[in-house]
């Protein structure tokens, strides 16, 4: 708690912090402290104003979106080997319309379009295809 009063009188006014706390239990718990120090003419604080919140859940909330977000973003990174490597031609498009599709470097090969571009309508002669 001292760390705290410090942290507050040093902020020379509003200030946040969050730090992990061992219970009597022995369970962890999170804690948020926010508030504001307030002085007097001569600069010496007189009043520290502020609350701490229990963030124990929110804090493992994060922590669960950190994991599903690292789950996910190796997921996409296998599949986009996948689409990269893959010996058949691939295009996707994620709208409708097909206003922009991507394809991959069989299916850029096969097309003959320049790697790594999207492709618009009118940029795609379909009659190449069949040459």
């Amino acid at each position: 708690m001292r760390q705290l009063q410090t942290l507050a009188i040093d902020a020379q006014g509003k200030y946040e912090a969050e730090f992990r706390v061992v219970w009597s239990d022995g369970s962890i718990h999170w804690l948020a402290d926010r508030g504001q120090s307030f002085y007097d003419q001569t600069g010496q604080a007189v009043r520290i104003v502020g609350m701490v919140e229990e963030i124990t859940e929110k804090k493992q909330a994060q922590e669960q979106i950190k994991q599903l977000y690292n789950e996910l973003q190796s997921r996409v990174d296998e599949l986009q080997t996948l689409f990269d490597i893959m010996p058949a031609g691939i295009a996707i498009s994620h709208d409708p319309t097909c206003e922009v599709v991507r394809t991959n470097a069989f299916a850029e090969n096969l097309m003959n379009v320049a790697p790594n571009s999207y492709l618009a309508p009118g940029n795609l002669n379909v009659n190449s295809l069949t040459q």
